[in-house]
């Protein structure tokens, strides 16, 4: 059960993510300010733009997906909690498995 609450390795995770996100958003806006005030060829500037929005796009899918990582134990952790409790109630012994149990 410690283990499913335990997230300090996603949001470990989700940390440094988060500021390789922000590093890839400052090239770009400098990327984008850049292109704005000086004359430079589009084939240069798009081809760095896209990469850099590439990277973004895979950084924050990684950041959604270990955020969705850390929802999905909160929930199981809770689901067990919850479970506990049923059969603490119980007032008879359980004398085999029925999923109607799991799912009560």
């Amino acid at each position: 059960m410690k283990d499913l609450k335990n997230t300090k390795f996603l949001d470990d995770e989700i940390a440094e993510f988060s500021a390789d996100l922000d590093i890839v958003s400052k090239k770009a806006n400098r990327i984008v300010e850049d292109d704005a005030s000086k004359a430079q060829p589009k084939e240069g500037y798009a081809k760095k733009y896209n990469a850099l929005c590439e990277r973004y796009d895979s950084y924050k899918k990684k950041i959604d997906d270990l955020t969705d990582g850390k929802t999905e134990r909160a929930v199981k952790a809770q689901s067990i909690i919850y479970f506990k409790d049923c059969l603490k109630k119980q007032t008879e012994y359980i004398k085999e498995w029925n999923q109607a149990l799991w799912s009560s």
